[in-house]
């Protein structure tokens, strides 16, 4: 008889268990009704979009957007934020300095995005109409740099739908 070794998580952080009940209790909240009414305005500007704007001219945006935002991510900047070498280390940290990193990206890409908003809704209607792409790649490079507060270079192709992903998720 062939016996199977087990694995044994480690016990949960205060901080870690605190975070666990917290998911518990959003994922049982319904959405707010700003985020449905915003949901049932945006369906169908997006699919009025998605009629207009051919698929090849929205990949090539898609394309230009991701690579700027990456480029723009600056994995060193939060090495140094966490005192690390390698932004990889930074999964050895606690949950808790992890969050608190993620926490100071969340603020600066949020005062960059409402600086960004302020600046293109100055310009009128012609500016008004750069301020979505600005957004998209804020919010990208934020995602990227989120992701390297956690330990995650993201600098292979395959995080690319990754990082995508979170983006369409948190649409």
């Amino acid at each position: 008889m062939v016996e199977h070794a087990t694995f044994q998580a480690p016990a949960l952080t205060e901080y870690e268990a605190e975070q666990v009940e917290r998911i518990a209790l959003w994922k049982g909240e319904h959405p707010p009704v700003v985020a449905e009414v915003f949901r049932m305005v945006a369906q169908p500007v997006a699919q009025l979009a998605e009629r207009v704007i051919p698929d090849s001219l929205a990949r090539q945006i898609i394309d230009v957007t991701y690579k700027a935002a990456d480029a723009t991510a600056w994995c060193r900047d939060i090495e140094v934020q966490a005192g690390v070498k390698d932004v990889t280390e930074l999964k050895q940290k606690s949950l808790e300095e992890c969050d608190q990193l993620a926490l100071r990206v969340g603020r600066n890409a949020e005062a960059l995005a409402v600086a960004e908003g302020a600046l293109t809704g100055a310009g009128g209607v012609f500016t008004t109409l750069l301020d979505v792409p600005l957004l998209f790649g804020v919010a990208m490079r934020t995602i990227i740099r989120i992701g390297h507060c956690y330990g995650y270079p993201l600098d292979r192709k395959t995080d690319r739908a990754y990082v995508l992903g979170v983006l369409v998720a948190a649409l």
